[in-house]
């Protein structure tokens, strides 16, 4: 349910009836002299039982009469039966008066803001500091402890921030017997870059919700004047206007009040000012105070509620990418952490094969298809928030992950790998365990970088996401396809083999060089390792292989093939990588081509 931006007021020609509405957009109000309406109007007998019909949308409102009312809406001077109205005006039925108030916060709104329209001269200022309050006595302490009480209750049936602000106005002006409007306003912040004018200074309006009672002849417009005293100074202000014989406070730029109340409430990247005014004076100080306390009570719950509403939804946001220890920190920091920078960083590139093809196969069936690419991205995206890294993005059938941000890491290419190694296994568990064989068809290939990049919230000032930045990134997808010459599920830098040298964790994994390569489209060689792991079904964890293929890619870089095709003959049939090298090296036969400095050079991405 969404409540209309406007209200609207009926009154009629002595004031002494008054009653008012607020629809609800898209809900049809009816109103008439019948107490059945949702807006009864029983004191006007030119106006039929059943009249017509207020109907609102977000941006206007529209009466129409029924074809049985006796009497036509009379705006402007002109007769008609239908009227739709979409800022503050006024019509008639019969002796009603209706009275349309816009509540969206518009510049028309404040006093102050037309080139020839000035608020009236300032006849005195008080602030209140936060001291000052708390050593204020209640007015009513029963009365307002029962309202405080209330807050709850409105906080968990508002649908929004806005929708708060509307329910806090209304208790406001049932709390303040002296005051005849209540208006709860929503500022930002100006950005750094933003040099226009704004005459609350730092602060650009967002939002005015308001409620008045009905008893308020004229059209409520709160001075921008006290409001921009509280925002910039951070304390409650009240401000009089005009002269008066007494030391009192006077009108304000709305006709029949006499003071105004400005409370600032600073909540997370939210500053709210709640606006209290009323006619007449306030004879006593100590009440103007006890009011103010209250008022800024009102405004600890509104803060409390939107700090604690920005931090649920921010973990939330950071849960989808980030893990929970991971986010704690986050959070701890105040967002700081979040800001881009350029940090030592392990990037993992995470592709899912076999997908074109079994697209194919369920063409006629895209759910299907959707649900098995879904199951193997969350194998992938649990794999990498449980060892503590950060999702960047996910491309296709592809995820992304990095690690040393926004926690620093000494050593980020071990963890990479350590979400790799868990990838791998439950991806083959998950396979295995499929009645269903909902990974049938589909295979893994990861590629891990690490190196300098810049990792933080990435984007423009409209958009933006976590995300991660610089040639790791293409070095990460780059060494994922690499995967597929070596016959492997994981290839990784020589940055990232360093950091698994010595580390108990991975004694009983075998690290593997596998060749120095220059891929196509890049002036830089990478040298190539991998990590055998039992999901490895062509490539041999065999100490007596592995060794030996040391030692022929060492006569390969030196350029001594004949001896490179002696020592990997025999394994050829069982060890993938030695297929590889050695069906290279065959191309050219017993020597390598001219200019040879020990690298592959790559044709095709």
């Amino acid at each position: 349910m969404e409540h209309s931006s406007f209200i609207l007021v009926a009154k009629d020609g002595t004031g002494s009836n008054v009653t008012k509405t607020r629809p609800v957009v898209g809900k049809a109000v009816s109103f008439g002299r019948s107490p059945d309406n949702e807006l009864a109007l029983r004191w006007d007998g030119a106006i039929s039982r059943h009249h017509g019909t207020i109907l609102s949308d977000r941006d206007s409102v529209t009466i129409r009469c029924n074809p049985n009312a006796r009497n036509s809406i009379v705006f402007q001077g002109s007769v008609v039966r239908e009227l739709t109205l979409s800022s503050t005006d006024e019509f008639e039925i019969g002796a009603t008066r209706f009275s349309l108030m816009r509540q969206a916060l518009h510049s028309e709104m404040f006093g102050g803001q037309g080139e020839n329209e000035e608020e009236p001269q300032l006849a005195s200022q008080i602030t209140f500091t936060a001291r000052q309050l708390r050593a204020a006595a209640p007015d009513a302490p029963e009365k307002q402890l029962t309202a405080l009480a209330k807050i709850p209750a409105l906080v968990e049936s508002a649908k929004g921030g806005l929708e708060l602000a509307e329910r806090l106005a209304e208790l406001l002006l049932q709390t303040q017997p002296s005051a005849d409007a209540a208006a709860v306003m929503e500022f930002h912040k100006k950005a750094s870059d933003d040099n226009e004018g704004s005459p609350w200074g730092d602060y650009v309006p967002i939002h005015f919700s308001f409620d008045v009672r009905a008893t308020l002849t004229s059209e409520f417009r709160p001075s921008k004047r006290v409001t921009a005293a509280a925002l910039n100074s951070g304390q409650t202000t009240v401000h009089s206007w005009g002269m008066s014989d007494q030391a009192g406070l006077q009108a304000t730029i709305t006709d029949g009040l006499g003071w105004a109340i400005a409370v600032p409430v600073q909540a997370a990247e939210v500053c709210w000012c709640i606006y209290i005014s009323g006619p007449g004076m306030i004879e006593q100080q100590e009440q103007l105070a006890s009011n103010c306390r209250f008022i800024e009570l009102v405004g600890e719950f509104l803060r409390s509620i939107t700090t604690a509403n920005a931090f649920h939804e921010r973990k939330s946001a950071l849960s989808s990418f980030l893990s929970p220890s991971i986010a704690e920190k986050v959070l701890s920091t105040d967002g700081v952490a979040l800001d881009p920078c350029e940090s030592l960083l392990a990037v993992l590139f995470c592709d899912l094969r076999g997908f074109s093809r079994i697209s194919e196969e369920y063409q006629d069936d895209l759910m299907s298809l959707y649900k098995r690419i879904r199951d193997a991205l969350g194998v992938m995206t649990r794999g990498i928030i449980d060892a503590d890294g950060a999702i960047a993005d996910f491309q296709g059938d592809a995820a992304l992950g990095f690690w040393g941000w926004p926690i620093g890491d000494t050593a980020p290419g071990m963890s990479a790998v350590v979400a790799a190694l868990s990838i791998l296994k439950d991806f083959s568990n998950a396979t295995a365990a499929s009645k269903q064989q909902r990974f049938a068809g589909l295979s893994l290939g990861i590629g891990i970088a690490t190196g300098i990049g810049l990792a933080g919230q990435i984007g423009t000032k409209h958009q933006a996401k976590i995300g991660v930045f610089g040639p790791i990134v293409n070095q990460g997808a780059r060494l994922e396809g690499i995967t597929k010459l070596f016959g492997c599920k994981m290839c990784f830098d020589k940055q990232t083999a360093e950091q698994l040298a010595g580390a108990e964790m991975f004694s009983d994994k075998p690290v593997r060089q596998l060749a120095t390569l220059q891929p196509a489209g890049m002036e830089d060689v990478i040298d190539v390792f991998t990590l055998v792991t039992p999901e490895d079904e062509s490539m041999s964890a065999e100490p007596e292989v592995i060794e030996g293929y040391q030692q022929a890619l060492g006569s390969f870089k030196e350029g001594a093939w004949q001896e490179v095709r002696q020592r990997l003959q025999p394994w050829v049939d069982k060890d993938s990588p030695s297929r590889f090298l050695f069906d290279h090296v065959s191309q050219f036969g017993s020597r390598p081509p001219d200019g040879w400095q020990g690298a592959i050079q790559l044709s095709k991405k």
